[in-house]
């Protein structure tokens, strides 16, 4: 799905560079930045293997988006108090080195402890597996996001995972705004022709949907708190 949602980026991008050379006029792409150049890709996940994965078929893909390789553990994103053998201290245990990364407000950490400033967009897809998946990426999102800015979650339904159908509270418990699309490919005009085309561009299998399974598609929004 990182690919996928790359590949579409860079595709606006050229897109966006020859209407500049022909037109003279400029556009934004991306992460609603005020030009193309601000645009940043960050790709994220927790497995190792799948960072170096990641690695190499950004080098096939011959991507020149300005990006970076992350990795990612929801554990490290949850506020203070979550973790019950520390209430008052800001941050999580690192599970593996049994030492606590300590999360600043409004930033995300990676697994190294070095902290990001937060995202306008984020895209992910099969995040939630587990019944407590929803709580966890729903702090993350809450923590990598931007006031604001938008995510979208593309998963399976609540039918074929734990966890689904809790993630739409999660999020508005933390006071993000979310809108569900469920059997997405269903509704959709083209019968999802389309939405598969641009998964394909990532690697997706389709033989999921040749078994039958649909899709179930997330909007977040953080809004903007007046600071006054």
């Amino acid at each position: 799905p990182g690919l996928t949602a790359a590949a579409i980026l860079q595709k606006n991008q050229d897109e966006s560079n020859a209407n500049n050379s022909n037109n003279n006029s400029s556009s934004a792409s991306g992460e609603t930045s005020s030009n193309n150049n601000d645009t940043k890709v960050i790709f994220t996940d927790y497995n190792p293997a799948v960072l170096e994965n990641l690695k190499q078929n950004i080098e096939l893909n011959e991507f020149d988006v300005s990006h970076e390789v992350y990795g990612l553990d929801w554990f490290h994103q949850q506020p203070a108090g979550h973790n019950d053998d520390d209430e008052d201290r800001a941050g999580v245990m690192k599970r593996e080195e049994n030492i606590y990364v300590e999360r600043k407000a409004n930033t995300w950490v990676d697994t190294e402890g070095k902290s990001h400033d937060q995202l306008k967009l984020i895209l992910g897809a099969d995040l939630i597996v587990c019944s407590n998946d929803s709580d966890l990426v729903a702090h993350t999102l809450d923590a990598s996001l931007a006031e604001g800015g938008m995510a979208v979650i593309l998963g399976a339904s609540a039918d074929r995972r734990f966890g689904v159908a809790d993630f739409p509270n999660s999020c508005r418990e933390l006071g993000m705004k979310v809108d569900v699309e469920e059997n997405i490919l269903e509704a959709r005009e083209d019968g999802g022709e389309k939405l598969m085309e641009e998964l394909e561009m990532g690697g997706y299998n389709q033989r999921a949907c040749t078994f039958g399974h649909d899709f179930t598609m997330f909007t977040i929004h953080k809004p903007v708190v007046s600071s006054m």
